[in-house]
């Protein structure tokens, strides 16, 4: 068994083109003993090339919609998409409540939710297909501890894959990494993040510009890297 339960909204008109998702309503109790999410920062990253998540939230960059967007809830990893899904990645989600619901940027908590596996850490996968400017989205919650880095599955030709978006999911990758760092080579750091080395090599140098990240090691040739979070935001 994988899929529990579902929760759809077929005609969804994000406000700022921005599909938000929070948590349902909960006690004071349940916002207790909650650290921030790693990629809560506090400082000027934005959604990177599709989203982020962290704790209690994700943020979809979409598009004013409208939208088909389908919240899914699994009790085990569903795998891997099929080929109807040309852009597909994955991310850590924190729920305090353990319910989730579509919102928007200026509201509170979702008013209509679908009930998660109890309050903890997720894995969450965002599939997504386009049909003009409408959007088509299947968001896939399960359990998942410890909590694994973001990663990339597909990416799919995508208006909002800036150099500068790019290398926010470079952040993100980083931020929810054991430690706030990944050591690895080049080929392996390109294959998590779905991108040509050269690609790659753009984000990281443009992240570490930007000194949000840190670089140990040449990006050129087969040795391991460790790329780490910046001081001044861990």
């Amino acid at each position: 068994m994988s899929l529990v339960r579902v929760l759809q909204d077929e005609e969804h008109w994000p406000h700022f083109s921005t599909i938000v998702v929070t948590e349902g309503f909960g006690s004071d109790d349940d916002l207790l003993d909650w650290p921030e999410g790693p990629d809560d920062f506090g400082f000027d990253v934005g959604f990177g090339t599709a989203g982020r998540a962290g704790t209690g939230w994700l943020w979809i960059t979409a598009g004013d919609g409208p939208h088909h967007v389908t919240l899914e809830v699994h009790d085990a990893a569903p795998g891997i998409p099929g080929a109807e899904w040309p852009q597909v990645w994955e991310t850590p989600y924190r729920s305090v409540t353990g319910s989730v619901g579509l919102s928007t940027m200026t509201d509170g908590p979702a008013r209509e939710t679908v009930d998660l596996q109890g309050r903890g850490a997720y894995r969450l996968q965002v599939c997504s297909r386009w049909d003009g400017d409408s959007g088509v989205w299947s968001l896939r919650w399960w359990p998942c501890s410890p909590e694994e880095p973001p990663r990339w599955i597909r990416r799919g030709s995508d208006q909002y894959a800036t150099p500068k978006a790019l290398a926010e999911d470079v952040a993100a990758l980083i931020a929810w990494s054991p430690r706030r760092r990944v050591t690895c080579t080049t080929a392996e750091l390109a294959d998590r993040l779905a991108l040509a080395p050269t690609d790659m090599r753009t984000a990281v140098n443009l992240a570490v510009r930007s000194g949000w990240i840190n670089l140990d090691g040449s990006l050129h040739g087969d040795t391991a890297v460790t790329v780490h979070l910046s001081r001044q935001v861990s």
